[in-house]
């Protein structure tokens, strides 16, 4: 699978100049599987096995978002938000409230809630049947100046990606 979907990765990484990630729930987190990292000197660097929280990162919040109503409850309730930077949600209302709009836009958001000064934009994905999180993270004035114009590149990647077979 990872040989399949890494080529249209790599693309988004081209076209928007900032790190992707592909990650899959493991519990309470989420794992990295494939990490694209930018050629810029600044980027958000990440490691393919590292393990991230699922309220405070864009892959977990892509994942809580895609989970049926009543197993992201249960999941959220046994959660502890613990604080992993100042800007970190620890609150279950506003973890559900900034979920809500997430699905609303269609893709998931960080701002300095898991790396500091790192953003991030997460979209739920399905292939082969599994629920992945594709994200797109790189540094605050990068990400915000661009915001748009990456999120609608992630949602086409998240199409093509589930259109791949």
């Amino acid at each position: 699978m990872l040989e399949r979907v890494t080529p249209l990765l790599e693309e988004l990484c081209a076209a928007t100049g900032e790190t992707v990630v592909l990650g899959k729930r493991s519990g309470s987190s989420v794992t990295y599987l494939n990490v694209i990292e930018s050629g810029n000197s600044i980027r958000y660097s990440a490691q393919v096995g590292e393990h991230k929280p699922l309220h405070s990162s864009s892959a977990g919040k892509a994942l809580l978002g895609a989970m049926p109503p009543e197993e992201r409850a249960a999941l959220l309730g046994a959660l502890k938000l613990t604080r992993v930077t100042p800007n970190t949600i620890v609150r279950r209302e506003a973890l559900e409230k900034d979920l809500a709009a997430g699905a609303k836009r269609g893709w998931y958001a960080t701002r300095g809630e898991n790396v500091a000064d790192v953003h991030a934009l997460g979209a739920p994905v399905r292939i082969d049947g599994e629920s992945y999180a594709l994200v797109l993270a790189g540094p605050a004035h990068r990400i915000e100046s661009a915001l748009k114009t990456h999120a609608a590149a992630l949602l086409r990647t998240v199409k093509a990606l589930e259109a791949k077979r």
